[in-house]
């Protein structure tokens, strides 16, 4: 099998699910959990990060196609006024992943060789808060912990469970 180009792999393996599309006055409801709920949103939510946190965060995007995209791990850098709303900046922390995959790369003079992921530049990204929307479940001063990064995957969309799953999970967990 060829290997794709650094660019197309991680495009590739990223995952995201389309979600309900916004209809005014309608319940808009993924995975047991309310999209218009503002509990874990960036401006009205609790948990704000500060420059130089990390943080765990979903996008849900609102295009022709609304989507939301899996939880990510970012070190959050600014968040500026941007015509009425904010534009949120942040890199995202490598994933365990962009080491092990191999892919194709070109040097400055054309000439191609193996890489893996993870040996491309990190890219601040943007995201202009007006139509898309960001949910933060966690920040932290330091690399959270694998106990606290599963508490907060816990209350993600993503992960989201009905209440009836909740209870079933509790249940079983005190019956085994």
């Amino acid at each position: 099998m060829d290997k794709l180009d650094i660019e197309t792999t991680i495009i590739s393996r990223q995952k995201s699910i389309p979600i309900p599309k916004y209809e005014k006055g309608e319940p808009r409801i993924f995975n047991g959990k309310d999209l218009n709920s503002n509990e874990f949103d960036f401006i009205y939510g609790d948990i704000s990060p500060k420059p130089g946190q990390f943080f765990l965060y979903e996008k849900i995007e609102d295009g022709a196609v609304p989507y939301l995209s899996y939880p990510r791990l970012g070190i959050f850098l600014n968040d500026l006024p941007c015509d009425q709303t904010i534009e949120v900046e942040w890199f995202d922390v490598r994933r365990t992943w962009e080491f092990r995959v191999p892919c194709r790369a070109h040097d400055v003079y054309g000439k191609e060789f193996n890489a893996y992921v993870c040996d491309r530049q990190s890219e601040i990204n943007r995201m202009v808060l007006w139509g898309d929307s960001m949910n933060v479940y966690g920040a932290w001063n330091g690399m959270p912990s694998w106990k606290e990064l599963r508490r907060a995957y816990e209350k993600t969309i993503w992960f989201g469970k009905t209440i009836e799953q909740e209870r079933d999970q509790k249940l079983g967990s005190i019956l085994r």
